[in-house]
């Protein structure tokens, strides 16, 4: 009777011991290796990332807008520092839209008159206030085959470019200020 109990006893428990260490695989957590990190080469097999420069975090600000008509990333870099990407126009390759951002404690940040994209020879830079920020201005090239919106807060400078092989057209311009009229800029705090 001893043997039977024994033996019994010792068979409930391996069953149990076996069905516990079946729940702890089941909630294992996958190593490190196998988590899936987004690349510009997965941006890139997607047709569109309209979603993509809706609420970054640079500094301790929140950047979003709507960018329907330029929905592919074409290169990029963004940190919680500095930030660009540059998106193309899937409907119209020849034209693209640069995106630049950094933070106050960057050496780029300061009076945005002298922030200009490097390579092109711009124009005259004219204050406006499309979103009553402390700066703003709108910069084209002499070419005219680029536009540049640019602005700062306390704590962000950014700018928001449209650029072309061929001098822009008046849609081409239109569409870049209706773009920073709806940029979003929240400061978050700490």
């Amino acid at each position: 009777m001893k043997k039977k109990t024994i033996l019994l006893l010792l068979g409930t428990s391996v069953i149990t011991l076996s069905s516990c260490g079946k729940k702890e695989a089941a909630i294992k957590i996958p190593k490190a290796d196998t988590i899936k990190v987004l690349t510009a080469d997965d941006i890139n097999k997607k047709k569109k990332r309209t979603d993509i420069i809706n609420n970054l975090m640079i500094g301790r600000s929140k950047i979003s807008f709507n960018n329907q008509e330029f929905s592919q990333l074409s290169d990029g870099k963004f940190t919680s520092q500095k930030l660009w990407g540059t998106f193309r126009n899937l409907d119209d390759p020849s034209i693209t839209l640069q995106l630049n951002a950094a933070d106050n404690n960057q050496s780029i940040y300061g009076e945005i008159s002298g922030y200009e994209l490097e390579g092109i020879d711009w124009d005259k830079e004219t204050p406006v206030k499309y979103l009553g920020l402390m700066e703003e201005a709108l910069q084209g090239s002499k070419d005219q085959t680029a536009l540049l919106y640019k602005g700062r807060t306390g704590d962000v400078i950014f700018s928001v470019a449209l650029m072309g092989k061929e001098p822009l057209t008046e849609e081409n311009k239109l569409l870049l200020k209706s773009i920073a009229k709806e940029i979003k800029i929240e400061f978050i705090g700490e």
